[in-house]
């Protein structure tokens, strides 16, 4: 499911009518840090113990601004959902570390390995080829099982039949421009019919928990 919705994040920042990257940027982002030295704050790595009792007010009225611009963001673009909030909490975090940065919604999901133990040698009982034969064969069923897990958990992903980018872009005009199937369909390059665009998106909505009802219009707002 994350590596699903990551796809569905970075195909609507790629997208040319969504770009969702740049309107996090102008509609949040932007704002907020003018905000900020509007209310005399703080650097932001300077610790919370050291700040005066007015900038902690002050703080307490950026965040609720902060919040109210975040929704007003992802409401605007029809993904009012706790998973798009966080994930744009996050990349305004990155921005706010690293503000020229123009990498966004560009994360790779990765499968954590588990701890691998060599136990020790005792050189005394047991000879260095045997050891060395144990070790192997050990690390080896632990390196199978991980890959087994892997793929457990990868099975889960919606296959790539060399068209996935096009079903995710699809999906992000379905929800966040609010299309309707047909006029996804006309768009295409290749002719495609409304069914295939929408038997290609559903699953994807599915996936990534966004209701598959018909998405509301979005908003094209310039910025």
């Amino acid at each position: 499911m994350a590596q699903c919705r990551q796809l569905f994040l970075k195909a609507a920042a790629h997208h040319p009518e969504i770009r969702l990257a740049d309107s996090l940027r102008a509609k949040v982002f932007t704002p907020t840090q003018k905000l900020w030295r509007k209310l005399g704050l703080p650097v932001p790595n300077l610790p919370s113990s050291q700040w005066t009792p007015a900038e902690r007010t002050a703080k307490e009225s950026w965040n609720r601004q902060h919040i109210k611009l975040l929704h007003e963001w992802a409401g605007n673009l029809n993904l009012q959902y706790d998973w798009v909030i966080s994930e744009a909490a996050g990349q305004l975090s990155n921005w706010g570390s690293f503000p020229e940065s123009k990498d966004a919604f560009t994360g790779i999901v990765g499968y954590q390995a588990p701890s691998f133990y060599i136990e020790p040698w005792h050189v005394d009982h047991e000879r260095e080829i045997p050891y060395r034969k144990r070790m192997k064969e050990k690390f080896t069923a632990a390196l199978e099982a991980h890959i087994r897990e892997v793929k457990r958990l990868r099975s889960d992903l919606l296959p790539d039949r060399g068209s996935r980018d096009a079903h995710y872009l699809w999906a992000a005009e379905r929800v966040c421009l609010g299309r309707k199937w047909n006029d996804i369909a006309s768009q295409y390059p290749v002719q495609v019919s409304w069914q295939a665009v929408r038997n290609a998106v559903q699953p994807i909505l599915k996936k990534i928990g966004v209701l598959p009802t018909q998405p509301k219009q979005g908003k094209k707002d310039a910025f």
